[in-house]
């Protein structure tokens, strides 16, 4: 994952190694490849409908131990990569509403051609995802593999896990942030209130402040 290295440690900082990580370990596609237009504001753009089902396995922890979880998702889009973001974000979005504020900004997959003995294309892919967030600060994602079918779905995934855990860690430090104010630790009230600073630049967190709010009666 290529974006914003700097904040990953102060993510998983907070979170105390409770770190959810996302890993799609099955598709299934179903694409018609018949191209349909469709009148946007300024043009006519023409598209293919498609339907995905994702088998996502969920870890949450940092040890190789820790137990993991699948769950199986259903979406459709305009493409591969529609369909699968909207599969994962109209499954956790209810949960970790920040996922709403964000907008794909740019795609692409290149082949790196190997030298093989045998014929056909077996080199590795890279898929690179730029998101941009609810200030418009772009985000870079990016995986490689031999699939491209499957790190195009994984660079979305492990988008998908970096706003997860932002919003974890936000929730978590706005909650110790209070605690420290409740208890006159000024000392602590900054040193969590920089840390907020950080993690607010990630994307918009006003949803998720008015849920904790109305938890805890602010």
């Amino acid at each position: 994952m290529q974006a914003h290295k700097w904040r990953h440690d102060l993510i998983f900082s907070a979170l105390d190694g409770d770190y959810l990580s996302l890993k799609v370990i099955r598709l299934a596609l179903l694409e018609n490849m018949e191209k349909k237009s469709i009148q946007s504001d300024d043009q006519a753009q023409e598209t293919t409908a498609c339907e995905v089902s994702l088998t996502v396995m969920i870890k949450q922890g940092s040890h190789d131990n820790d137990p993991m979880s699948p769950l199986t998702l259903t979406g459709q889009g305009v493409g591969l990569i529609d369909a699968g973001f909207e599969a994962l974000v109209n499954h956790f979005a209810d949960k970790y509403p920040s996922l709403k504020s964000i907008q794909f900004a740019s795609f692409d997959v290149r082949g790196e051609a190997e030298q093989s003995v045998r014929a056909g294309a077996d080199g590795r892919c890279v898929a690179r995802l730029v998101i941009k967030n609810s200030d418009n600060e772009p985000l870079e994602f990016e995986d490689s593999g031999r699939s491209m079918a499957a790190v195009s779905l994984q660079v979305v995934l492990s988008a998908v896990e970096h706003f997860i855990n932002a919003e974890r860690a936000f929730i978590s430090i706005y909650k110790a942030l209070q605690d420290a104010r409740n208890r006159g630790r000024q000392d602590l009230v900054e040193g969590f209130t920089s840390k907020l600073s950080e993690l607010v630049k990630t994307t918009s967190y006003t949803e998720v402040i008015a849920r904790l709010r109305s938890e805890i009666n602010l």
